[in-house]
């Protein structure tokens, strides 16, 4: 649909005015998603990664750093507890 390819539009514009490199955004991607998921830890698990996926993306993500980072915050999860 026309938001979501002016929401990546609007990601690439931003990275390219600020210099935010693709790790940076991973890294980003990461934070978000490690806080969003302590809050939706309840959920069962197909449930939360579909909603954290559209949260992230729905901020700006790509899906090149939506799905590594809600990996990345589950890993966290699971060694804090």
């Amino acid at each position: 649909t026309q938001s979501r390819s002016s929401a990546a539009s609007d990601v690439y514009k931003r990275q390219a005015l600020s210099g935010i490199t693709a790790e940076d955004d991973f890294e980003s991607a990461k934070k978000l998603a490690t806080k969003r998921y302590r809050q939706m830890a309840h959920l069962d698990k197909e449930v939360r990664n579909r909603r954290l996926a559209g949260y992230l993306q729905r901020k700006g993500y790509s899906s090149g750093s939506v799905f590594p980072a809600i990996k990345f915050a589950e890993e966290q999860y699971l060694i804090e507890g």
